[in-house]
């Protein structure tokens, strides 16, 4: 696990870099460029869209989490803003990582239900997004 004191240093070190995060970057359309950019050069489909999706749904989350518990120098509403991009960008990571990983499925592993002719097909043990 992490100790006391390199927890500590972690801490101080994400609010310092969400500080000048929202320095650098103090409107949402500003943050939401960055960001899509870091996403687009950090993670290539080379890896493969499963995983690239499933690598940026990571990311975003680690950032929702460090943003969320780090920012103090945001008032409530632009904290709220910047977080709600953040998540629904996360969930766009998420279908495409379960659109992808459902396309790759042959159509013989891929159930439906029994109880509705139109349900969405779902693959056994996974949640499965219609929209």
């Amino acid at each position: 696990g992490i100790n006391a004191e390199y927890g500590g240093k972690l801490a101080r070190m994400e609010r310092y870099m969400c500080s000048r995060f929202f320095i650098d970057f103090p409107d949402i359309e500003k943050q939401s460029e960055v960001i899509e950019k870091y996403l687009v050069g950090h993670c290539s489909n080379s890896r493969g869209t499963v995983q690239c999706a499933r690598s940026r749904y990571t990311y975003l989350m680690v950032l929702h989490r460090v943003i969320e518990q780090s920012t103090v120098c945001l008032m409530n509403h632009e904290r709220r803003q910047t977080l709600r991009f953040i998540t629904q960008a996360a969930c766009v990571c998420l279908k495409q990582a379960n659109t992808a990983e459902a396309a790759s499925v042959p159509q013989s592993k891929v159930l439906k239900s029994r109880f509705s002719p139109n349900a969405a097909p779902f693959l056994p043990g996974q949640l499965y997004s219609r929209s």
